[in-house]
């Protein structure tokens, strides 16, 4: 639901799955369908209330010795405090994320830690941190095949050169990013996508195909 866009939906079945596992007496689907739930608040655009949810979910991954659902708790809260451009708490949590990662093997929650840092130091106006990040996450992301983590991180990475006025590398990894959304069920990221490449286009005055891209 939250990749169609239909937030309102994704809250109501995440709702749905937390109060099942709680009857079930689950504690780690509890913890799973907590964070299901603070994510689809966040893409609402709710961040207190998807804040609240991660927090929650990061307890009972304490409690229940669960690395794995406390990297993506600590990720999606990095990536909520990124949002709000509380860059420093933002750097906290997806560092506490890689670390964690790193530990427990897990090359699924670097690539996704180092595409949302790599937005984050573009927050912070660190260009040449960004872009490392963004790089990383590539190469993470394609050693295991997670492509649309890759194609976040293309996007990310095209933003990134864009602030640096590197145009041609900008577009060239935002039509990465678009290409395989494209291919995909995912508009929402093919929205972000497709908004970035125009703005891009519309820089390099191609304001033709910028306002197809748009259409």
């Amino acid at each position: 639901y939250t990749q169609l866009g239909e937030w309102e939906a994704a809250i109501e079945h995440a709702q749905r799955g937390v109060k099942m596992q709680e009857r079930v007496g689950n504690t780690q689907a509890v913890g799973t369908a907590l964070n299901n739930l603070g994510y689809a608040y966040f893409e609402k655009g709710d961040y207190a209330e998807a804040t609240k949810y991660f927090e929650q979910t990061i307890a009972i991954a304490k409690k229940i010795h669960k690395p794995d659902l406390l990297a993506l708790a600590h990720l999606n809260l990095g990536t909520a405090a990124r949002a709000q451009g509380n860059w420093p708490q933002a750097l906290q949590y997806l560092q506490t994320c890689v670390q964690i990662a790193s530990e427990i093997g897990s090359k699924q929650y670097l690539a996704l830690a180092y595409t949302t840092l790599g937005e984050t130091y573009h927050g912070r106006h660190d260009l040449p941190q960004a872009i490392a990040s963004c790089r990383r996450a590539i190469e993470l992301a394609n050693e295991i095949g997670a492509r649309s983590t890759e194609s976040q991180a293309q996007r990310a990475l095209g933003m990134a050169y864009r602030a640096r006025n590197d145009l041609h590398s900008a577009e060239r990894a935002l039509r990465k990013s678009v290409e395989f959304f494209s291919r995909s069920n995912q508009r929402v990221e093919l929205a972000r996508s497709n908004l970035e490449l125009a703005l891009l286009l519309r820089d390099s005055k191609q304001f033709a195909e910028a306002q197809q891209v748009c259409q």
